[in-house]
């Protein structure tokens, strides 16, 4: 897993995608999600190139549960 792909979180109710921004540790991945929506639903998100990312759900997720 690289800083800037786009991955999949696993482990979940339901699969996710999340935008992995930085390392957090030796443990864990800083990660924000991306919508399912084609367009921001408030001024805390952000469309870029057709994906909207979640930034106000910005968070540490375990590397495990990153795919």
């Amino acid at each position: 897993v690289q800083v800037g792909e786009i991955r999949i979180l696993a482990d979940f109710p339901e699969p996710r995608l999340v935008l992995v921004l930085a390392e957090h540790g030796n443990f864990a991945y800083c990660v924000v999600p991306l919508s399912s929506c084609t367009a921001p639903a408030s001024p805390r998100e952000y469309e870029l190139k057709g994906r909207v990312y979640q930034l106000w759900q910005v968070q540490p997720i375990v590397k495990a549960h990153v795919l």
